[in-house]
């Protein structure tokens, strides 16, 4: 009696824990029971190629000058041309016209190398100048765009953190649109600012992911993005961040 009695204790926290890790509903939206999911997204980092039609790795380090036309207020941060995106012909980006002659190109986009649909957060850190730092952040695919969260300190210097949200699902092998795309140095950069990026201004950013798909219950099932990634994962604050402790 107490073997049955056990048993059954068994079955039932069995399933109560199959059932709030979402196992049942990753079954019933198509989930394999011989291949365990999988959440493995790789960020990419890119710049323009000389010829202006193609893409190459980004440098690490930024190195920039102040720009005459990047200023407060200014017309020309808000003219662009179209970019065809070589990683998905039928799609467009808009980058800064040559009147934003000092900008410069910081592509950033993640990549789907699991086997689930995933959400998709990159969370930025930029380090703080007393100056403006403008970006061109792409507006399609994020209903938030780039989110400001403070100033946090990573290893001994400040850094403004940001955060963008990719509004749907990411498919296995299939790669984001840029969220990032340039950045350009405000006019009045002070004699300070030049001094630090001598040195080699930094621009971190760490892409994060959790399931799309046979979502616990205590998420709900028609949540958006942002609140999945922050249910799963947590909030981005300026106390919980990828550098947290560096």
């Amino acid at each position: 009696m107490k073997k049955l009695l056990l048993l059954v204790c068994c079955l039932v926290c069995a399933g109560y824990l199959l059932y709030h890790t979402g196992f049942f509903t990753y079954i019933q939206s198509g989930g394999s029971l011989t291949e365990i999911p999988r959440i493995e997204v790789n960020q990419k980092e890119y710049s323009r190629t000389p010829t202006g039609d193609g893409l190459q790795a980004a440098k690490s380090s930024i190195g920039f000058a102040p720009d005459e036309n990047a200023y407060e207020g200014s017309p020309y941060l808000n003219q662009f041309d179209a970019f065809q995106w070589p990683l998905n012909t039928e799609k467009t980006i808009y980058l800064w016209q040559g009147s934003i002659t000092r900008a410069i190109d910081k592509i950033v986009t993640a990549i789907n190398r699991g086997n689930i649909p995933v959400y998709v957060r990159t969370v930025f850190a930029f380090e703080q100048l007393q100056s403006t730092v403008w970006k061109n952040v792409n507006s399609v695919g994020s209903k938030d765009g780039m989110v400001y969260h403070g100033t946090v300190e990573i290893h001994g210097d400040l850094f403004d953190l940001y955060s963008y949200t990719y509004d749907l699902p990411l498919q296995p092998g299939e790669s984001t649109m840029p969220s990032l795309l340039q950045v350009v140095l405000d006019r009045n950069a002070t004699a300070s600012d030049m001094m630090v990026i001598r040195q080699g201004y930094e621009i971190m950013f760490s892409t994060q992911a959790c399931q799309a798909t046979g979502l616990p219950v205590e998420v709900g099932v028609n949540s958006d993005a942002s609140t999945v990634l922050n249910t799963l994962l947590g909030e981005v604050s300026t106390t919980q961040h990828p550098w947290v402790g560096q």
